[in-house]
């Protein structure tokens, strides 16, 4: 395999990696999300209004956010990123 081909693999293994990460810290979010919500409807407090208002601000503020591929392309130099 020429070196092209090498260098593309470490692009798709860069964002897969990327992926799995994303993927991971969504399921923790959607998972924390719903414990706040159960402890809320258990016990409703200011402590536990406060935990579900950071998770859905956190939600809002991750669904806002472009997904993490960015620099796609510069293992194998097909990509450079101008400043």
């Amino acid at each position: 395999m020429g070196r092209e081909g090498r260098c593309g693999t470490d692009d798709v293994l860069s964002n897969w990696h990327q992926l799995v990460v994303l993927h991971r810290q969504w399921h923790s979010l959607l998972r924390e999300l719903k414990d706040a919500e159960l402890a809320l409807g258990e016990e409703p407090s200011e402590a536990n209004l406060a935990w579900l208002r950071d998770i859905k601000a956190e939600w809002r503020r991750r669904t806002g956010l472009k997904p993490l591929i960015e620099g796609f392309g510069e293992l194998s130099g097909r990509f450079q990123r101008t400043v």
